[in-house]
């Protein structure tokens, strides 16, 4: 009877104990990479929230330097909201007088930006001032909701950002910016489908969308995203 290793069992024992370290090692390389990932993911963490912040503080600046800004984040009124009280809303960035000759979000846009319409007006450059602000709310918004679809941000931390919707949903600069954002194109349809959900469950935004911007109150709202095209929205000045 023979004892000892053979051949053939060398061959598997080697083989065994290669199949055994490259477990090992792949195991290891796993390990490392899964350590990498998180690390990657908390680093963009970090540089996801510190943009938004830095987004944030934008504002802060923009009301710092033009006071009337500040307007923008004026309380809704605690009664159905009608179409005066649009056009308070919209006058309360204005020095003097008031702005006429609007009716919805479009036409409010058309007069702020035809270069054929006293372009240099006071009042109208106060008006696109604010409507800067909005758009750069409405796009701060999309990036917070593009990070909490991510698993960047988590529920609480993007309750936080898309809060900013119910306080200033009602705004007619804001609806114009969400108006022009969803025709142009220039917001994702996940995004344009949650802040519609979101801004009509507040019922002074609903009541105010009904009167500025009544097409996103339709179903179809949505099959609109980006059908027209920026030179199609209105006559832009190359001055703005």
């Amino acid at each position: 009877m023979k004892t000892g290793w053979t051949k053939e069992s060398c061959i598997s024992l080697i083989t065994l104990i290669v199949y055994i370290a490259g477990a090992v090692i792949a195991g290891m390389a796993l390990n490392v990479y899964i350590n990498q990932a998180e690390e990657l993911k908390k680093q963009s963490k970090i540089q996801i929230e510190l943009s938004l912040r830095t987004a944030e503080n934008a504002v802060y600046e923009m009301t710092a330097k033009e006071e009337y800004l500040m307007a923008f984040f004026a309380d809704p009124p605690d009664k159905d909201f009608s179409f005066a009280d649009a056009q308070k809303y919209v006058n309360l960035f204005l020095e003097k007088n008031s702005f006429d000759g609007w009716n919805n979000a479009e036409e409010l846009l058309n007069r702020l930006y035809d270069p054929n319409d006293n372009f240099h007006d006071p009042n109208k450059v106060r008006l696109r001032k604010a409507f800067d602000l909005a758009e750069h709310l409405l796009y701060l918004l999309q990036d917070a909701h593009s990070s909490y679809q991510a698993n960047i941000l988590c529920e609480a931390q993007y309750e936080t950002w898309i809060a900013y919707v119910d306080d200033m949903g009602f705004n007619p600069l804001f609806l114009a910016a969400l108006y022009f954002g969803h025709s142009s194109g220039y917001i994702s349809k996940d995004f344009a489908i949650h802040i519609k959900e979101r801004l009509l469950r507040n019922d002074v935004n609903k009541q105010s969308a009904g009167i500025i911007y009544k097409k996103l109150l339709q179903e179809d709202w949505i099959d609109g995203l980006g059908k027209r095209g920026y030179n199609d929205h209105m006559k832009i000045s190359s001055k703005n």
